[in-house]
């Protein structure tokens, strides 16, 4: 998914503090990033992104058996995205440094963009004979006419995307109204312990000030 860039005009007095103050645009962005990705991994923890139920896929205890065949851990529930939950953010590095002021959102590495969007989008993956046995083994067969298995798709940003939508530019200026008024403060660490960037997928958000 290409990020989508979101403009929102604020008001002028606003404007006014932002410019004056550039450090409240950059840590109100920052803020918006936390928050934003904060609410897309509950939509994901919820298996109903923006209200919209994921698309059941392969039961539990089918999976089980097939870890279980394969040697690997086995879970007694499972969710779907699994451990690409810790895989969503923002681009910290680059929080309002391209000139228009924006942050993204999305997948913190190339792996998990790659894994993100085969899930969000679908995909199908054909049945070769070693996987026809695996499947057999585990006590799941699999009719000769079934040549591929297809994973549903799972879309997570956009449903996020329309629920956030309204509440960014709210949130963003409120920010920066609790900086300039003291309710809120912060500072630059010196040595961030670590630097996130974002790979791909998600959606970005620029404030037009």
């Amino acid at each position: 998914m290409e990020p989508v860039r979101i403009l929102d005009t604020a008001t002028p007095w606003l404007a006014d503090i932002a410019k004056n103050n550039p450090n409240y645009c950059r840590w109100a962005l920052k803020s918006t990033g936390w928050m934003v990705q904060q609410e897309v991994k509950k939509g994901i923890r919820s298996r109903a992104p923006g209200g919209h139920s994921y698309a059941k896929g392969m039961t539990a205890k089918r999976r089980r058996a097939i870890d279980e065949l394969m040697g690997r851990k086995s879970f007694r529930t499972y969710r779907p995205l699994g451990k690409l939950l810790q895989a969503v953010g923002y681009d910290k590095k680059n929080v309002g440094k391209d000139g228009s002021g924006s942050v993204i959102i999305g997948w913190l590495s190339d792996s998990a963009q790659w894994l993100g969007e085969m899930q969000e989008g679908g995909h199908s993956r054909v049945i070769t004979p070693k996987m026809r046995r695996m499947f057999w083994a585990a006590g799941i067969p699999i009719s000769k006419a079934t040549n591929e298995v297809k994973i549903p798709a799972r879309p997570t940003y956009d449903p996020m995307y329309q629920v956030l939508e309204p509440i960014i530019p709210k949130y963003f200026e409120q920010k920066i109204f609790d900086y300039w008024t003291g309710q809120s403060t912060r500072s630059d660490p010196k040595k961030p312990k670590a630097i996130y960037r974002v790979r791909g997928g998600g959606f970005s958000w620029a404030a037009s000030i």
